[in-house]
């Protein structure tokens, strides 16, 4: 006999049980697909088929993360190390009150990491808050790295799923929502799809997807944008020369899904190594060298035939309402670790490569920056973050407001810390969870709880809905072709309609 203490949900897979909190109930280490080990390595997920009733699932712990290297500096400290492996296709999730009628607003969110690393069980994204709130919340673990997007139809034949594992895998665990929210008091009509980061990318990567259609009616994008996609030549010669790291031939499918995890990590680590060489991984990405990430959805079909900003501005997702932003300093996170894996010369390269191929003039946009900026670190700090993150980011805005799409921009300028408001210190705010290293590190400050009010609520707000100002409390605009505005996030918020445009010019960015 179950204790009627210890909150149980019955899925279409079978029973979970959970554990109770003061905000409701959470459930971990949910199994949506099957481990993707032997022959379901390289391979789309295969749904997870039912368990006894004798053997209800047990959702008190986190399963294992995606296959993945040891995290390092900047991020490595900022959240908890747990074990990887490839029995990872799980979620966990946070609600108010499994009720099968109270049809509570859902909202999935997509970790960053840049695809390779990260966990939706991070400490940083406990859903408390949110079921405090009145929202169902999950976290997804999905394929990172190679396992998750190495292109192997070329090679190997493997054309089911090719370069675009891990986004399947968001695809597959957003199915499993449609089939089993309700039984958690979620509403499966009203469910917004968010994340931070490669989080973000895989965000507007699924806005821009049909695969992904009816699958979620709203969607946030934390710092990243539409560009995060590669194109099958990129992804093809990517796995040519990780293929030649890893001593396996191509053709060979059993020895590829038979080589030892340690292996296929000690390659990806090699590869990297490799192409973090400007020159090497213009080679092979030529003038898109610059995306600085080698494993990332492959523009094939499987998921999208191109870039999402290029799709979305076609029209893609148009019936999505949309919240993009990103931080005012986003590289500002590198100060952790100066002179560590972004260097002053190799952000330089980068930013200047940009501005020549948009014919603008590198030395005297480098020069606009350093009037402001302390030195060459923090001026290479600067430019980099704006083309990596800022720019493609108010790119997704506008192609969505283009078509017609609601759309919202946001700009976080709250900036407590001496990395200022830099990279993933929306995080904390967002989930309104202060007591992390992340949080005290990145968001800490006498202003942290007023800030971290305001966006949490905001984002509780869109996924009810539709709007981040629903009682226009805040004056946040929508931002439209041709009127482009940005709601500026700090303990005085304010409206900025110039930013975009003095960003655009400066960079001769269209």
């Amino acid at each position: 006999m179950m204790d009627p203490s210890v909150p149980s949900v019955r899925t279409a897979q079978g029973l979970v049980v959970g554990r109770g909190l003061e905000t409701g109930a959470e459930f971990r280490g949910i199994p949506y697909a099957l481990p993707p080990r032997g022959q379901l390595r390289f391979a789309p997920p295969r749904r997870h088929g039912p368990w006894s009733d004798d053997a209800p699932l047990p959702g008190l712990y986190f399963r294992d993360t995606a296959l993945q290297l040891d995290p390092v500096p900047p991020f490595g400290p900022l959240v908890a190390t747990r074990r990887s492996s490839e029995d990872c296709l799980s979620l966990n999730l946070w609600t108010p009150d499994p009720d099968p009628s109270a049809r509570r607003p859902v909202m999935v969110w997509l970790h960053g990491g840049g695809y390779t690393g990260g966990s939706g069980s991070d400490e940083p994204y406990d859903g408390r808050a949110f079921a405090r709130d009145g929202v169902v919340l999950i976290t997804v673990n999905f394929r990172l790295g190679v396992l998750g997007y190495l292109e192997v139809a070329d090679a190997f034949g493997l054309s089911d799923g090719s370069g675009n594992f891990g986004a399947l895998d968001q695809i597959c665990a957003l199915e499993w929502v449609q089939e089993n929210i309700e039984y958690f008091g979620g509403d499966p009509s009203n469910v917004t799809l968010f994340g931070e980061s490669a989080g973000a990318w895989a965000a507007a990567t699924l806005l821009a997807s049909k695969r992904a259609s009816g699958l979620f009616r709203r969607v946030i994008c934390q710092s990243g944008g539409g560009e995060h996609v590669l194109m099958p030549r990129e992804a093809t010669g990517i796995t040519r020369r990780y293929l030649e790291l890893l001593g396996i031939k191509p053709g060979d499918v059993d020895g590829l899904r038979a080589v030892d995890a340690n292996r296929v990590l000690a390659a990806q680590g090699l590869l990297f190594q490799e192409l973090a060489d400007l020159e090497h991984a213009t080679d092979i990405l030529g003038e898109r060298a610059g995306l600085l990430h080698l494993m990332l959805p492959v523009a094939n079909g499987e998921v999208v035939t191109d870039l999402p900003v290029n799709l979305i501005h076609g029209g893609a997702g148009s019936a999505i309402t949309l919240i993009a932003g990103s931080n005012s300093e986003e590289n500002g996170l590198h100060r952790l670790w100066p002179g560590g894996i972004l260097s002053a010369e190799y952000m330089r390269s980068l930013s200047h490569m940009a501005l020549r191929k948009n014919g603008a003039d590198a030395q005297a946009v480098e020069a606009s920056y350093r009037s402001w900026c302390n030195d060459s670190l923090s001026t290479a700090q600067a430019m980099e973050g704006d083309r990596m993150f800022v720019l493609p980011t108010l790119d997704l805005a506008r192609a969505h407001a283009t078509a017609g799409g609601e759309t919202y921009l946001y700009e976080l300028g709250y900036a407590p810390t001496p990395f200022g408001a830099c990279h993933v210190s929306d995080v904390p705010l967002v989930f309104e969870n202060l007591g992390t290293p992340m949080a005290r590190t990145l968001a800490g400050g006498a202003g942290a709880q007023k800030v971290a009010s305001l966006v949490h609520t905001a984002w509780v707000d869109f996924a009810r809905t539709g709007t981040p100002d629903p009682d226009l409390k805040l004056g946040w605009p929508r931002h439209e072709a041709g009127h482009p505005a940005a709601f500026v996030i700090d303990e005085a918020c304010r409206v900025d309609t110039d930013r975009e445009a003095r960003l655009r010019a400066l960079w001769a960015w269209e």
